[in-house]
């Protein structure tokens, strides 16, 4: 028991609202807000878009973020990735 409550304790707490580039790895989010102009046209045309639930796949190092929806991966780059902002809806 003592061990379980030194486990919980080290995790940290994840933000609730957040940028795509800053969700943790393996969580389910749903789309808040994606940026303005040409950002949000890209965003759109990769099939990203306000309310849309992603599940963070992976976060490829100084790359893009992975997110699959609907069974299928999407590669979102870092400029973009930062003007999506998120809800978490399941962090796992």
């Amino acid at each position: 028991m003592v061990e379980q409550a030194a486990q919980q304790s080290t995790k940290q707490p994840v933000a609730r609202v957040c940028t795509l580039a800053t969700a943790p790895v393996g969580a389910r989010v749903r789309i808040r807000h994606v940026g303005d102009g040409p950002l949000r046209a890209q965003a759109i045309r990769l099939g990203v878009g306000q309310a849309t639930e992603l599940v963070i796949w992976a976060r490829l190092p100084g790359g893009p973020i992975i997110v699959e929806r609907a069974g299928q991966r999407v590669a979102v780059g870092r400029e973009l990735a930062r003007e999506i902002w998120v809800e978490v809806v399941d962090a796992t």
